[in-house]
């Protein structure tokens, strides 16, 4: 009984880290996949960019969502009275006059990148957003706890949930980018080597000194970083 016990210990610590391991890859996919929009969006209409990644992470699950899946719908948008566009009915929180669940009308578009183009329109036009724009742009915990504060979610602790996905998986680090950084991913994934190697050295390595992956594109030092990325030798 105890081996059958601890078998079953180890296939679920097992399966738990696999999980965890598959949604991290998962995000990092997305990231890498979207970034770009999120980039020229934040651009365009000053929407920071970790924010609206951090969004989409969370309202599709990392692109696997249902309304991701079937309605390219990455941001959870209801349909609204001035939507015009196609539909894609699921329950969420919407209630008849009795109280019973019923099904919630969603955006759907013909692809990923025209859901990433509305939620921008969607925050930029709306009155009801409108305060998020006199935010600081790389304030994004103001704007993440404004959109909550606005009504965007229902979820008690939407703003945290997006603060934590932010700074998780160091989602700021684009909102020091624009359209005419090149390698943009590149320098997001060396940004985090070379975090995660400050954060587990014993002696409080200094970049310089840090080896760099392959996928090194460049020097690239951020706001809060007073050193500069040196080359590999």
């Amino acid at each position: 009984m105890k081996r059958i016990l601890t078998f079953m210990l180890i296939v679920s610590a097992f399966t738990n880290l696999t999980l965890a391991q598959s949604y991290k890859e998962k995000v990092n996919n997305y990231i890498r996949k979207y970034h770009h929009i999120a980039l020229e969006n934040q651009t365009r209409y000053n929407i920071p960019a970790c924010i609206t990644l951090a969004q989409g992470i969370l309202e599709s699950n990392a692109g696997y969502g249902m309304l991701a899946d079937s309605a390219n719908n990455h941001f959870g948008i209801k349909c609204k009275d001035q939507w015009l566009g196609k539909v894609y009915y699921k329950e969420d929180d919407d209630l008849d006059t009795l109280g019973n669940l019923i099904l919630s009308c969603f955006r759907k578009y013909d692809t990923p990148e025209e859901s990433f183009a509305d939620h921008s329109l969607f925050l930029n036009t709306n009155p009801r957003y409108a305060r998020l724009f006199s935010y600081d742009k790389k304030d994004y915990k103001a704007w993440a706890t404004g959109l909550k504060d606005c009504g965007y979610a229902t979820a008690p602790h939407y703003a945290k949930t997006l603060i934590d996905l932010i700074e998780r998986f160091n989602l700021n680090v684009f909102d020091e980018m624009d359209t005419s950084t090149e390698n943009s991913y590149e320098l997001y994934l060396t940004f985090n080597f070379i975090n995660n190697q400050k954060a587990t050295s014993s002696d409080n390595t200094e970049l310089t000194s840090v080896k760099l992956p392959d996928y090194y594109q460049g020097t690239y030092g951020l706001q809060n970083n007073t050193a500069a990325i040196a080359p590999p030798n």
